[in-house]
């Protein structure tokens, strides 16, 4: 669907984009993650010809976007609808002035505003505030209006541009579910910005790590959670998995802390305390956690062993035999 092909951007002597190149599949959600400045934005600005790469091509659909003329990149654009961050509505048109302006510019005809108007409300779940001020609504309903406005087009491909940051975790939540609900009901294609891994985690299929203009890391998301390759990747990982703060407590003098990493059916395996039936007590269990991930489990077990030194490599080997990875966390690592 989406074709990025050794992509720069410069901006004078400054670099947004060093010599990108990604593919991203039809009927697929992609998230892409990184910190402000990694070149996100700019990216995703280029999907829809927003920006122009400085060397480099970005093929749509089987289009390269950088040879259109502006005529035919405002006709390719009614195939790619986008939503903001800050919503941008306007603040003097009622909420169904805002999509039929979005039906207006895309050249629908006058007549058949209302009906449109009427079948994307009732799609983003705001039918009863068609006739509401901006100002009346809270920040979940704007980005729904944002929503049925981007989808006035019947879009192919949905360009999300951090379209959860400014909302509370319970609206992110159900701005989410709809977006996964549309992208299965509507076929699109939705590539989805942010810095926040847990957006990723809840509806991406794919996720691409960027740092400094470039991709460093592309993954399927349960992959990315459960190994991933690359520092950044595992900074987020980490945040995302609730380690920080339990990997901080204060070390045991004599214990060796390991860090175990759960996939599939032995998350749910009891496999700490068959260990203790075989080494005996020293195994202490300080925190962890299930996370399900494309509706498979991903498990975090922080233990700590306090017995005999000498039996400690054997346990290591014992335990690598029944989980997906062993990590032995220094002191360093432990206490930053």
């Amino acid at each position: 669907m989406i074709t990025i092909e050794r992509v720069t951007k410069r901006y004078g002597e400054t670099y947004a984009l060093r010599d990108v190149s990604l593919h991203i599949p039809k009927g697929r959600i992609t998230g892409i993650i990184g910190y402000s400045g990694a070149g996100k934005s700019t990216l995703l600005r280029l999907m829809n010809g927003l920006e122009r790469p400085t060397t480099g091509r970005v093929i749509v659909d089987g289009v390269d976007v950088t040879t259109l003329s502006r005529r035919a990149l405002q006709q390719k654009r009614q195939s790619i609808g986008m939503i903001f961050q800050q919503f941008a509505l306007l603040s003097t048109k009622t909420v169904a002035a805002n999509v039929a302006f979005a039906l207006r510019c895309a050249g629908v005809p006058k007549e058949q505003h209302p009906k449109r108007v009427a079948e994307l409300l009732e799609l983003v779940g705001l039918s009863d505030r068609a006739n509401h001020y901006p100002s009346e609504l809270s920040g979940g309903q704007k980005q729904r209006v944002g929503i049925a406005r981007a989808l006035a087009n019947d879009p192919d491909v949905l360009l999300c541009d951090e379209a959860t940051s400014a909302l509370d975790p319970t609206t992110t939540a159900s701005i989410l579910q709809l977006l996964q609900t549309l992208q299965q009901s509507l076929g699109l294609t939705i590539v989805l910005i942010t810095h926040e891994l847990d957006v990723i985690r809840a509806i991406c299929d794919d996720v691409v790590v960027m740092e400094d203009g470039r991709i460093i890391e592309r993954s399927d998301v349960y992959d990315l959670f459960a190994c991933p390759a690359t520092e950044l990747s595992q900074t987020f990982v980490r945040e995302a998995r609730g380690l920080n703060d339990v990997t901080r407590l204060p070390k045991h003098a004599n214990g060796t802390r390991l860090l175990l990493t759960f996939t599939g059916p032995e998350a749910y395996e009891p496999i700490v305390s068959d260990t203790t039936e075989t080494f005996g007590p020293g195994l202490a269990i300080l925190g962890g956690h299930i996370l399900t991930i494309q509706n498979r489990p991903l498990g975090t077990l922080l233990v700590e062993w306090t017995g005999p030194k000498e039996c400690e490599g054997v346990l290591i080997d014992a335990l690598r035999q029944r989980v997906t990875e062993v990590e032995v966390l220094s002191h360093e690592r432990l206490i930053p």
